[in-house]
């Protein structure tokens, strides 16, 4: 009914009306395992990926104000470029658009036919519904039709929007066989539609050198529902793995944790096998970037991921919400001559040593900040500088710190800021 409405009108009403897409309906009552309060669904959760897929600079970003940067699903990827015409075969693409393409587009379950990179066959457009009779393909096409190509941002948040819908119109008794349920022979292994995490973040330093720390209110605890009604915690035990549903929003981010990337296979652009990135991943944390809120105002603090100027490989929010350094349990599992991460790891307690604050980021936008104020409550600092580079010998992973920081421009309100940095106090 909103198809002859200017796009911006659409995008407007849509937004304010639908819910976010929502599966927390289906986590099990709580109750407690030695000593355990389960469901997890409202912890911290902990998510590893690529820096290329959510960099340090769309992270600051995010942190600053811009509500346009969402950690996204293969879907919500494969909408976004839809949308802009920027998902189907050119002679001159990024191989990285090409596997994604296949990705989605395949039908697994005839996995032995080949599939055409050049075509626009794609079984999940034409099988995935939004509502009665409209598939992903139709509502695409029609936006298409009607607006033409859309901007990134206008892309984004019908995106969204889309998924929004199809989440609402997917029945309740399929998204349970689909999503949740292991043993219900319907099970997919590799949603298209959901984000995965887990509340282990060295669970989660096997999937990349980044970390991403958030937490929402859209979650199922799926290791919890599949350990009490089918007793199954994965292949050796709890993996603390939660999935929520098509997107983590801006607002959701609370930290971005930066390792320097190992020499392993850039499987952005190379099809790389599981097992190559099942091994656990002993990166130490390099730099930690924290959203923060003081007197109305967004900040980002910057904190030193070594402890006592040596390396340590966990850190995370204790129950105050004070970042501190963890213990890093060891895997436990061979397979091929090398340990590995399967099923369940709980991280060590914490340790007394706060994460050590290097400074803080914000908008230059000519007010004058208060050190004193933004960091009374901060007792430990660290001299560390933010020169380190991040990449490895292939030039993957993040850039130089300092140079991704002096190069962002944030645009808000239709005006241009940079980033002023604050240095620490030394106490």
């Amino acid at each position: 009914m909103f198809r002859k409405l200017p796009l911006s009108l659409i995008l407007s009403i849509s937004t304010s009306a639908l819910a976010d897409a929502n599966i927390n309906s289906f986590n099990l009552r709580s109750k407690i395992i030695n000593g355990t309060q389960f469901n997890r669904s409202f912890q911290d959760k902990f998510r590893g990926q690529e820096a290329e897929l959510f960099s340090l600079e769309l992270a600051l970003k995010t942190f600053l104000g811009d509500s346009n940067q969402y950690i996204e699903s293969l879907e919500f990827t494969v909408l976004k470029l839809l949308l802009q015409n920027k998902f189907w075969y050119t002679p001159l693409e990024d191989k990285k658009i090409s596997i994604l393409r296949e990705s989605f587009c395949r039908n697994w379950d005839n996995s032995y036919e080949p599939y055409n990179l050049k075509s626009k066959t794609c079984f999940q457009l034409d099988h995935k519904y939004t509502g009665k009779n409209e598939t992903l393909r139709s509502r695409v096409e029609d936006i298409l039709n009607t607006h033409g190509t859309l901007s990134q941002p206008n892309a984004v948040k019908e995106a969204k929007n889309i998924l929004d819908d199809q989440f609402l119109y997917e029945s309740h008794e399929n998204k349970l066989a689909r999503l949740i349920n292991y043993r219900s022979g319907r099970y997919e292994d590799f949603p298209s539609d959901v984000i995965f995490s887990t509340i282990y973040p060295q669970n989660a330093a096997i999937y990349g050198d980044t970390i991403l720390i958030f937490k929402d209110q859209r979650s199922v605890d799926l290791s919890y529902f599949n350990g009490e009604i089918n007793g199954a915690w994965g292949i050796r035990g709890d993996a603390g793995e939660l999935i929520t549903p098509g997107y983590i929003k801006p607002n959701e981010l609370k930290a971005i944790i930066l390792r320097k990337r190992g020499e392993f296979p850039d499987k952005l652009r190379r099809r790389v096998g599981i097992n190559t990135y099942a091994s656990q991943q002993m990166a130490p944390v390099e730099y930690v970037f924290v959203k923060k809120q003081i007197q109305q105002k967004n900040y980002v603090f910057i904190y030193d991921g070594r402890i006592l100027g040596k390396k340590s490989y966990c850190v995370r929010f204790n129950q105050e919400g004070t970042l501190v350094h963890c213990k890093w349990t060891s895997p436990n599992y061979m397979h091929n001559g090398r340990y590995v991460l399967i099923g369940h790891q709980e991280v060590g307690p914490n340790t007394n040593y706060h994460v050590n604050l290097i400074g803080a980021l914000t908008l230059d936008d000519g007010t004058e900040v208060n050190s004193q104020t933004i960091f009374k409550d901060i007792l430990y600092f660290s001299k560390r500088k933010l020169n380190e580079k991040l990449q490895n010998s292939q030039g993957v992973g993040e850039p130089r710190i300092s140079e991704t920081i002096k190069n962002i421009e944030i645009i808000k309100e239709n005006k241009s800021y940079k980033l002023k940095f604050i240095r620490g106090l030394e106490k």
